[in-house]
């Protein structure tokens, strides 16, 4: 059985590793080149779309995908899997008109009128993010990220076209629209697909409350996470306005979602497999160590040369009308360094099952979160930033110390891996 799982998880992480690079590669191509054609402000536009769907997509999980992948094999019944998916695709449903009549109090409180259509369209998405939900998870359950890696090297090459054509041709940020709703709901079909899974026409409360207890304080955790994280975007976009948000939003892009792609190579895979070992806490703190080394070591590695060349990489990708994302970029790149490690600590604990402790320092963050981009704001967008920054620190230590609690681990030996030679 350990064996079989090594190998299982090898593979997997073989195709984890894959399918993530050929996503950062594109998305960096892509992202440059849609950034050349449009202004700042087109970015703004999205980033303060964003906040509210964003937060919709959110809510059609409650939690459940991380629920499925640690359900204990006999657990996972069709029955199960079918209840999931169809009060996800209810809230979704409910979700989307939801978000359409609110579409126009949206865009007054930006004072932007282009917000209302965009926002109505985005909205779309949730509903195809909610139906492929229970198919995705899965696929990741059985460390199947050879499907997932079919998905990517569709969809992204197709919705980055689509939406370089459209710059090209003048659609500015329409363009973004549309890039993003082939890909969400483009992808969402076609990882159906790969899946081969159907619901069968029931549904049972009963799976629900079983999960609840733990679904139900991750999706608080993620909630709290997701509104405090995009409160730094809203505050931008309402007190300072679209082209300085469309630098920051830009800035975190390039940063902080790229160190987090990266992170996810082996989250993904690290997830499911420690889900099925929990109980081995000797071989859990061997893993945990492991990854954090080396996870450290690729996050220093890119945050020196971010900080030596921050000028060069700006102006040599984006051009000069990016100038301002010069001195985000250390910030960002240190940010996604802490969230990145703090990251683990958060799925160790997820798969022990203490969802309730994650929510917990989340909420201590959140609130802690919220007083940083206040204050921050004061100083503008790099005072914003800084104030994220802390914040994350904080949340890394919170993390780190309760995580290894759990684990025969002393906090010196977590110490050590900020001294070892990489690996």
């Amino acid at each position: 059985e350990k064996e079989d799982l090594n190998s299982n998880s090898l593979i997997a992480l073989r195709y984890s590793t894959a399918s993530k690079i050929f996503e950062v590669i594109l998305v960096i191509v892509i992202a440059i080149i849609m950034a050349r054609l449009l202004d700042p402000k087109d970015f703004g536009i999205i980033a303060m779309c964003s906040v509210f769907t964003g937060i919709s997509s959110l809510l059609i999980n409650l939690g459940t995908s991380d629920a499925i992948i640690r359900q204990d094999e006999d657990q996972v019944t069709k029955g199960f899997l079918s209840s999931i998916f169809w009060i996800n695709f209810l809230i979704g449903v409910i979700t989307t008109i939801t978000l359409v009549l609110m579409s126009g109090w949206i865009s007054r409180l930006y004072g932007y009128e282009i917000i209302q259509p965009i926002v109505t369209i985005l909205s779309v998405n949730i509903i195809f993010s909610a139906m492929v939900n229970v198919p995705t998870s899965i696929i990741i359950r059985n460390l199947d990220f050879k499907k997932i890696l079919y998905q990517k090297v569709l969809i992204l090459p197709i919705s980055g076209c689509i939406g370089i054509m459209m710059a090209l041709n003048g659609y500015g940020v329409w363009s973004l629209v549309i890039q993003q709703v082939v890909y969400v709901t483009g992808g969402s079909l076609f990882l159906w697909r790969l899946s081969k899974w159907v619901p069968a026409f029931s549904f049972d409360i009963q799976h629900i409350k079983k999960i609840l207890h733990f679904s139900g304080y991750l999706s608080l955790s993620k909630f709290l996470n997701y509104t405090t994280k995009k409160g730094d975007l809203f505050l931008i976009g309402k007190y300072i306005g679209s082209e300085s948000l469309g630098i920051y939003s830009k800035c975190y892009q390039f940063t902080v979602q790229i160190t987090k792609s990266i992170n996810g190579i082996i989250i993904k895979v690290m997830y499911p497999s420690i889900s099925k070992i929990k109980e081995d806490k000797q071989r859990l703190s061997e893993i945990f160590l492991s990854i954090s080394q080396v996870m450290l070591t690729i996050y220093s590695v890119i945050f020196l040369i971010g900080v030596m060349y921050s000028e060069e990489i700006i102006y040599t990708l984006l051009g000069e009308k990016w100038s301002a994302m010069v001195p985000l970029l250390p910030i960002f790149l240190l940010l996604g360094l802490f969230l990145g490690l703090g990251s683990i600590s958060s799925h160790f604990l997820k798969a022990f099952g203490h969802a309730k402790l994650v929510f917990k320092i989340m909420f201590f963050n959140a609130i802690l979160t919220v007083f940083s981009f206040i204050i921050g704001l004061q100083w503008g967008i790099e005072g914003v930033a800084i104030g994220y920054l802390f914040s994350v620190f904080i949340l890394f230590i919170l993390l780190s110390k309760n995580c290894i609690g759990y684990l025969p681990i002393k906090p010196k030996d977590l110490f050590l891996i900020f001294l070892k030679k990489p690996m």
